[in-house]
């Protein structure tokens, strides 16, 4: 019990007594009318008026321990507002504090997403300037097989020579052949497949993520993506050969190994469609199924 409390109580328990000593006066002013017939009766109005001053006295008295009483819930809601609002300011200052930390993460993502998007691009280019001179060194190989296959009509009649000149145009058919096939496989939609399921391999998530086209970014979103491949360990391609292309526009019939982390393997075979945004071709469509 606080020591305002016990200042009450002790007021109470006088005004009681007081109230008590009152009922004691009055009833001997009562007795007094009985008494005192014929006596001089001077004594009974005193009687009264004193009775009437302790009644007052105890009237305030009891008006002063409620103006006490409410002073002392005044100051309790009081000191409760006060707390109350410290809590809240601490609250306030963490919810600052959460916020700030949330926008860095995201201009931090943000950045590396950017980055991630520039060197998508550098590599798109690199990969271009690399199948034009893939196909100036297949242009030129031809040109020097048509060389060879004239050079041959001339030494027909030179059975060794003849011979040499055929194993040499056999050699440089195969490589002709090679040179053809990494044109092939240097075209820009088949190396941005390849790079798709790279980064797919090493867990590069956010990597491969932006190799989808806007629309399937949208049709997709980064956190239903990454739980696609929660369960996949890898994804072994077996097949990519572009069946149809233009200039903004390629269709890829591919088929893959994929084997989960508890290494149960599956055939999915399909197309992809790609598109191109920019200066980088983009997965546009990825639809396999079950072997």
């Amino acid at each position: 019990m606080t020591r305002d409390q016990l200042e009450i109580e002790k007021m109470a328990a006088e005004i009681r007594k007081l109230q008590a000593e009152v009922e004691n006066i009055q009833a001997q002013a009562s007795d007094s009318k009985k008494h005192w017939l014929g006596k001089p009766s001077s004594w009974v109005p005193i009687l009264a008026g004193i009775a009437a001053i302790a009644s007052a006295f105890t009237q305030m008295q009891l008006r002063s321990l409620d103006d006490s009483k409410q002073a002392l819930a005044l100051e309790k809601q009081t000191l409760q507002f006060e707390r109350n609002k410290d809590k809240l300011d601490r609250e306030l200052q963490e919810s600052k504090r959460e916020l700030a930390e949330a926008l860095a993460a995201k201009q931090s993502a943000e950045i590396e997403r950017q980055s991630l998007q520039l060197e998508a691009d550098a590599l798109s280019v690199q990969v271009n300037d690399k199948q034009h001179a893939l196909a100036d060194l297949t242009s030129k190989l031809k040109e020097h097989e048509v060389g060879l296959r004239s050079l041959t009509t001339e030494v027909q009649s030179l059975p060794i020579a003849a011979k040499e000149v055929e194993s040499l145009l056999s050699s440089n058919a195969r490589l002709v052949e090679a040179v053809e096939d990494a044109s092939k496989e240097s075209v820009p939609p088949l190396s941005s497949l390849r790079q798709y399921h790279s980064l797919v391999n090493q867990r590069d998530m956010d990597g491969a993520y932006l190799l989808f086209s806007q629309r399937r970014q949208k049709k997709f979103s980064r956190k239903a993506y990454g739980e696609i491949f929660a369960n996949t360990k890898s994804i072994e391609v077996l097949s990519q050969d572009v069946v149809q292309s233009d200039s903004t526009t390629a269709y890829i019939n591919i088929v893959t190994r994929v084997t989960s982390v508890n290494q149960k393997s599956e055939e999915w075979n399909g197309t992809v469609m790609m598109k191109l945004e920019g200066q980088s071709w983009k997965i546009d469509e990825y639809a396999l199924k079950r072997r």
